[in-house]
């Protein structure tokens, strides 16, 4: 069964040919997870970047105590993996799916070279990570800038901003 019908219904590929949907679907696979099933845990290695084709999934870090922290919900058409693809430092959170997902899995390697090669998918995708990252970096400074204009409490030095903060340093 293709799943070029599929991806031609997300936002993200809105743009593409039949044929350029077609050369992305041979060079991905589907992955599928079960109510509650983890994809990979925070410190994994990278393996690929993926598309949410269908459900959910719950980005978490570990927080104090053994809890943990979620840092995002992601729903059709959701990217996520990005960072360690592209950097190839181990997985900054885990991914896992309270309900259940079908997801688009591109390894790697396979997108980078789907990169080099321009391929259109690629960039689309690329794009879609730039307007994502900058959306986490304005949120990430207006919430600094509400903390040290005294309109919101300092982040706890146990709480997920500051993990990310330290992190990031």
């Amino acid at each position: 069964m293709s799943i070029v019908p599929t991806l031609a219904t997300l936002p993200l590929f809105a743009a593409l040919t039949d044929r350029e949907l077609e050369e992305l679907a041979r060079h991905a696979r589907t992955t599928t997870l079960r109510p509650g099933e983890t994809l990979f845990e925070e410190g994994d290695p990278p393996d690929a970047i993926y598309v949410v084709l269908r459900g959910d999934v719950r980005l978490s870090c570990a927080g104090p105590d053994d809890t943990r922290v979620v840092v995002g919900h992601l729903g059709t058409g959701g990217v996520f993996g990005e960072m360690g693809v592209l950097d190839r430092a181990p997985r900054s959170a885990a991914a896992d799916s309270p309900g259940g997902a079908v997801l688009l899995a591109v390894d790697g390697d396979v997108f980078g070279a789907l990169v080099d090669e321009g391929h259109p998918a690629a960039w689309w995708i690329l794009r879609h990570v730039r307007r994502d990252l900058a959306d986490r970096f304005r949120a990430v400074d207006s919430r600094l800038d509400a903390v040290f204009e005294g309109e919101a409490d300092p982040p706890s030095p146990t709480g997920p901003l500051w993990g990310l903060l330290r992190r990031s340093t």
